[in-house]
């Protein structure tokens, strides 16, 4: 077997266990940690080796996974659970212990954030914190980060849980801190997750940034474990770059200008008739027909009512998708048409289309707000999750590219227009890891 089948069966392996898609240079990242690994094997060894030795095919996957965070990021995210979940749960369950996963924890900012936050609170919480990488979280477990990982407010939000350590420029996460995070190796697809969770579940679980890169199969299967894995009433928050998750498992989604929150609790479903058998033997005649009756006649449907501030009309169409979401979809078509300048209201028709599972409706309406300004890179990312959940893996690459190159023509640290605080320097670099251009991503950082 030559190098590049060999490197095919090693890409098929790691897709199948780990649902991560792999193209452009990411396919070279693939051989070089293969090589690196398995530097004594033979190609026509690799894909065997990988799956009969558990750590070597950690070690191959921790090398093409590069995980990129820092201390409070998305911090809309938690002062969310600091201003309205935690009162909520306070005045539901005094004095509960507070039980939060760090899904895809990296190198462990994120899950420290956590145990911040609610220290800060004054509040019991257990944090668990997983990755796939043991590289990653040997890094996490040591607790020592530098100034790159407390950027923007991180520094601010952080207060007093960090101090500085014995290496300049670097500081240790205190101990009080420390001992309420609890890491574990966990491959999210097909990991035991029965072990690590608590047996009500969990209150709070975050898994940002890391769904966008599974192929659409994994997603669907990631996100039914999640929502297996809440408590009633917790909630699953995602980054904003994400893909939907409201066709996948009977989430009750909560739409807001930070992104979608996911919860567990009462919600509306349709639920299917069961399928009959094929065949009934001595079936009983059906019985007869009643009498027909004049079908009802529907009132007319009123249309939705427009506001001529486009402001005060996001904020409604918003309000009303917590409810309803199919009306959210036709008022905010209609408002498109009040405000043609707009492009935050065809943008959240568009999501709103999405996570309805009208795939469709929602890419002509994501194509047409990108003829009208093809800057928007919001919206070329917007349309590489929807092909990639569609099975475009083609056309998901170029539209990913598409976003990249709109990012890339505007200064690092500008806020994207459509965006949740992400930045063009942001975009560039998600856009160059979904298609493999490093070049780009490497130009943008200097």
């Amino acid at each position: 077997m030559n190098a590049p089948h060999a490197v095919a069966a090693v890409e098929a392996a790691v897709r199948a266990r780990t649902g991560l898609v792999l193209e452009g240079t990411r396919r070279d990242d693939l051989e070089s940690a293969v090589r690196e690994v398995l530097h004594d094997a033979a190609p026509e060894q690799w894909a065997e080796t990988l799956r009969t030795d558990t750590q070597l095919f950690d070690r191959v996957v921790a090398a093409i996974t590069i995980g990129e965070t820092y201390f409070f990021r998305d911090p809309d995210h938690f002062a969310y659970l600091r201003d309205e979940f935690l009162p909520a749960l306070r005045a539901r369950e005094p004095g509960r212990t507070v039980e939060a996963w760090s899904a895809g924890c990296s190198t462990g900012e994120e899950a420290y954030s956590l145990a911040i936050l609610f220290d800060q609170a004054a509040t019991p919480v257990h944090v668990l914190a997983t990755d796939i990488s043991r590289t990653a979280i040997a890094k996490a477990k040591a607790a020592v980060y530098g100034r790159w990982s407390l950027r923007g407010d991180a520094a601010r939000l952080v207060g007093e849980a960090l101090r500085p350590a014995s290496h300049a420029d670097t500081f240790a996460v205190i101990p009080r801190i420390k001992e309420r995070v609890r890491f574990a190796h966990l491959n999210l697809v097909e990991g035991d997750l029965g072990a690590r969770l608590p047996a009500r579940g969990m209150d709070v679980i975050l898994c940002r940034n890391v769904l966008i890169y599974l192929e659409p199969q994994a997603i669907r299967r990631v996100a039914r474990r999640l929502f297996d894995a809440l408590a009633d009433g917790g909630v699953l928050i995602t980054g904003p770059s994400d893909p939907l998750l409201g066709e996948a498992a009977p989430f009750v989604c909560d739409y807001t200008p930070s992104g979608v929150r996911y919860t567990k609790g009462p919600h509306k479903t349709t639920v299917a008739a069961p399928a009959l058998p094929e065949f009934i033997d001595a079936a009983p005649p059906p019985p007869p027909l009643p009498p027909q009756v004049p079908a009802p006649v529907e009132p007319p449907v009123e249309p939705p009512v427009l506001l001529q501030d486009e402001t005060a009309e996001l904020t409604a169409l918003r309000a009303q998708a917590n409810s309803d979401a199919t009306g959210a979809v036709q008022a905010a078509a209609a408002a498109a048409k009040l405000h043609p300048k707009s492009r935050e209201i065809p943008f959240l028709e568009a999501i709103l289309l999405m996570n309805l599972g009208r795939l469709a409706e929602a890419e002509v309406v994501l194509r047409r707000l990108i003829y009208l300004d093809p800057s928007l890179a919001v919206a070329h990312f917007a349309l590489g999750n929807l092909r990639l959940r569609s099975g475009d893996l083609a056309g998901a690459r170029r539209a990913f590219k598409a976003a990249g190159q709109a990012a890339s023509a505007l200064p690092a640290d500008e806020v994207l227009a459509l965006s949740d605080g992400e930045t063009a320097g942001q975009m560039v670099t998600a856009a160059a890891r979904l298609t493999g251009d490093d070049k780009t991503a490497r130009g943008a950082a200097q």
